[in-house]
């Protein structure tokens, strides 16, 4: 996260605005709310010198190497989303917070490296929602939309690339930034990219 307090102060204004709007806002869903708080503030404070940080000069170098190394030059990480069942949901918010496995959860959107750095974690939307619907509340791309991003420069069959991307699965949006699994290859190109991707994949997963 580029700026975990701004992201506290974000999550804390949706949690209050969802439990207004379901209507429970008894005792129950205020301490619910207040350890949420707690609990971001606790992974931002003990890790963010190493892990809740946007990746510097020194960090995106080493990304590009071992993701050059692995056969995807430019490459960053790997990117997806989880889902953490709550076993505590109020019981008023089980309708937004029941994903697909008809169980309430909280989603845990990741970025990670092949050494199992974590340096992007938005937590904390309801499970009713999809990896798009948290992509577009995630500040993973702020860095790069907000112009202060590192200097990326690496070349793919003699083209030169300023802009790294993640691998991801399929349901993501087509972007730039974005290179999604090919879902039933075909060729023996599609299916050698599949089967690498799928290998490198597992950093997050």
């Amino acid at each position: 996260m580029a700026d975990g307090s701004n992201w506290i102060d974000a999550k804390d204004e949706e949690d209050e605005k969802e439990g207004s709007a379901t209507g429970d806002g008894g005792c129950g869903a205020l301490y619910t709310l207040f350890l949420a708080r707690v609990f971001r503030l606790r992974c931002i404070c003990k890790n963010a010198r190493q892990y809740q940080r946007t990746p510097n000069e020194d960090d995106i170098a080493r990304l590009l190497r071992k993701g050059e190394e692995r056969g995807f030059p430019g490459m960053l990480g790997s990117i997806d989303c989880m889902h953490w069942v709550w076993k505590n949901c109020p019981t008023g918010w089980h309708g937004t917070h029941r994903g697909g496995n008809h169980k309430p959860t909280l989603i845990l959107e990741a970025v990670a490296s092949k050494d199992l750095w974590v340096w992007h974690a938005f937590f904390g939307m309801a499970g009713s929602n999809n990896d798009v619907n948290v992509l577009d509340h995630s500040l993973v791309f702020n860095s790069l939309i907000n112009g202060t991003m590192p200097l990326i420069n690496y070349e793919v069959n003699g083209h030169r690339r300023a802009i790294g991307y993640y691998l991801s699965d399929s349901i993501y949006p087509m972007w730039t930034t974005l290179i999604q699994i090919i879902p039933h290859p075909t060729t023996g190109k599609e299916k050698l990219f599949a089967n690498k991707q799928e290998v490198v994949r597992k950093d997050v997963e």
